[in-house]
């Protein structure tokens, strides 16, 4: 399974809606809104598919936009310089 197929399936919509709930969409670093989930362990080629990692919920954290853009500089996995995942696993510039 791609990042991209993970990131689009009813599991993980369904793991990051339970999550952002759950902190009552708060942003777990600066107390704002959280829109965003992001995985405290990455997720990689080897480990998405092992679930007590990718949809764990205590691998997962609500983040604002601006919060997991922190949290996630530099996590380029294999991405070309400049790049990042963004929640649906698409590449975006940094």
């Amino acid at each position: 399974m791609t990042r991209q197929q993970f990131y689009h399936s009813k599991l993980w919509r369904q793991a990051r809606e339970q999550r952002l709930r759950k902190d009552m969409y708060s942003c777990h670093d600066c107390g704002g809104t959280a829109s965003e989930v992001h995985h405290i362990k990455p997720l990689t080629e080897d480990n998405i598919e092992d679930y007590t990692i990718s949809l764990n919920e205590r691998n997962l954290m609500s983040l604002c936009k601006e919060c997991h853009s922190k949290r996630t500089a530099g996590n380029t996995g294999d991405l070309p310089a400049g790049y990042v995942f963004d929640e649906d696993g698409q590449a975006v510039p940094v």
